[in-house]
Formats: C-alpha cells, structure tokens, sequence
C-alpha cells in the first residue's frame, strides 16, 4: 500500500509540473482571470491547493506552518508560487516514502479550516483525499488554463507510466 502512495506522490508532483509549465506561458492578467473554478482564478486555485496541502502535512506531524485559510493567496508571482509548490511536493513524497505499510493503518485525527470539525480518519483515506483533490482541482485548471490560450500537455495518470515506465509498458500490434 506504501508504494501505491509514493506512486501517486511521484504523479501529484510530475502533474503539477505540467500544470505550472501551462501557466507560465499565459499572461499575469490572464492567471489573474475569473475561470469559474471554486477558487476563482488560476493563481487563487494554484494557491488554495498549496494551501490545503500545508494544512494537512501540518496535521500529519510533519513539522510544517499551518494555515489558517485555504482561500487566501500566499504568492501572486507565479515564479515564487512554483518554488514553494515544488519544495512541498517534496515535502509530501518524502513524507510518504517515510511510511511504513503498518503506520497507513493509523488513525489521523484532524480539524478542517472552513467548519470548526475535528474528526478521524485512517491515515489511507486522508491521504486519498490529499491526491484527489489535487485531481478535481486540476481539471478546473485544464478547463480554465485552455480558455485563455496556454498550451498543455497531457498530465493524466497513464501519461505518467507510459512517461515514467517506458520499459514495463508493452504496445500490442
């Protein structure tokens, strides 16, 4: 199980590379723009995801600030925003590669920002959930990062084996 969560680490950070690689070739103006994403705009939706990932890593005991929102916008350069994305998709890979399969078992007690909750969880769900918010919020990005005009390449998750794992994949004629 260990490996399935370092899998979806390695795709997590390689997809938001392909993401900010689209984004950097768009006008600030245009990251700025409302896309009808739930976080508004490109940048707003780049920062609530680094956001949202601090606020569990942080819970985790994994020695990070925590934020205290998820909405706000930490780094309006798109330069400064990649850096700190980049160092936490580290941090989170690390994180799981310092898993053992028997700490998945755990039980997370956590609080959510945007109603006082605090509940539990198995540590397999919460990072579940890490990942596939990261995925729904992707696609808002993809819908609103082609509406104004970036250039993308494919960032799903079989793109990533076939880029990944070239030799274990096999074409059949």
């Amino acid at each position: 199980m260990r490996d399935h969560f370092v899998t979806l680490a390695r795709y997590n950070a390689w997809s938001n590379q392909r993401v900010y690689d689209a984004a950097a070739g768009v006008s600030p103006d245009a990251l700025d723009q409302d896309i009808a994403a739930a976080a508004g705009s490109i940048i707003a939706t780049l920062n609530h995801l680094l956001l949202v990932d601090r606020s569990w890593m942080s819970q985790l005991n994994d020695d990070g600030e925590a934020p205290d929102s998820v909405d706000a916008v930490l780094f309006d350069d798109l330069a400064e925003l990649r850096e700190a994305r980049e160092r936490d998709d580290a941090r989170i890979l690390a994180f799981v590669e310092r898993l053992k399969d028997e700490d998945l078992g755990r039980t997370v007690r956590y609080h959510t920002i945007r109603q006082p909750l605090v509940e539990e969880l198995p540590l397999t769900a919460v990072l579940t959930y890490g990942f596939t918010h990261h995925v729904h919020h992707r696609g808002e990005l993809w819908a609103g990062l082609t509406r104004v005009g970036a250039t993308l390449r494919p960032y799903d998750f079989l793109c990533f084996k076939r880029e990944t794992n070239p030799g274990r994949l096999a074409r059949v004629a």
